[in-house]
This record gives C-alpha cells, structure tokens and sequence, in this order.
C-alpha cells in the first residue's frame, strides 16, 4: 500500500475544493471589514463612556453641584473675614492673607477686608521667616 501524500488532492479540505480561489479571496476581505466595523464600533461606545465619566468627574463639561445663592455666598464671605481676623489675633499672617484675598474677590466692596489686607501684607514683610 503506497501512503498517501500530504500535498495530494484527497487530503485537501473540502471548502478548498468548493470554493474558486477569487471567492475565498472576497470572503476573507469581507469577514476583515466585518471584524474592522465591530472594533470601530466597539472603540466608538469605549470612548463615549470614557468621555462621560470624564465629564462627570471634571468641573469643564458641566459642574456637578448647583452654585451657590448669592445670600449663601456671603454668608461664607462673612465667615471667612471672621476667621481672617482670628488668625490675624493668633499671628497665622499667610493664612489670613488667604483669607482676605479669598473675601475680596468674592466681595470686592468690602473695604475693610482691603484695609485688612495691606495691614497684613506689612506684617508679613516685617515678621521673619523661618
């Protein structure tokens, strides 16, 4: 008994023998753009998920939290005057600095914040640093 070759026609697939090679050719072109619109689909739902949880935990898409009143505002305004001035007593000139800057650009027409200001900047320039 002569074994049979591997190259002979018997043991060639049978998908080979049905279809002409120009077919085979347009059907593996065609499963490619198959595959290649699922991916671009796939990157397209990946990205827009990615830009929403982006949008949801950076202040640029839409902010996440109401703004404030403006009557709630200075209130917050007021307080932190009060603490600029509790840290102005405890010696703390940085961080009462911070703070009447912080009320001056919410409250520019607050003048005794301004006056606070510059009695403090004189301070920090006359005390030593460490």
């Amino acid at each position: 008994m002569n074994p049979e070759l591997p190259d002979s026609p018997k043991n060639k697939s049978k998908l080979t023998n049905i279809l002409p090679k120009s077919k085979k050719i347009l059907l593996a072109i065609l499963l490619a753009l198959i595959l290649l619109i699922i991916a671009f689909a796939f990157g397209f739902y990946i990205s827009r998920f990615s830009i929403d949880i982006y949008c949801h935990t950076v202040v640029l898409c839409q902010p996440a939290r109401p703004t404030l009143s403006p009557k709630m505002m200075a209130t917050i305004v007021a307080g932190e005057y009060e603490l600029a001035l509790q840290e102005i007593k405890e010696g703390n000139y940085e961080r009462a600095k911070q703070r009447l800057e912080y009320v001056i650009l919410y409250a520019p027409e607050n003048l005794e914040a301004k006056e606070k200001l510059v009695e403090v900047e004189k301070l920090l320039q006359i005390t030593p640093t460490p």
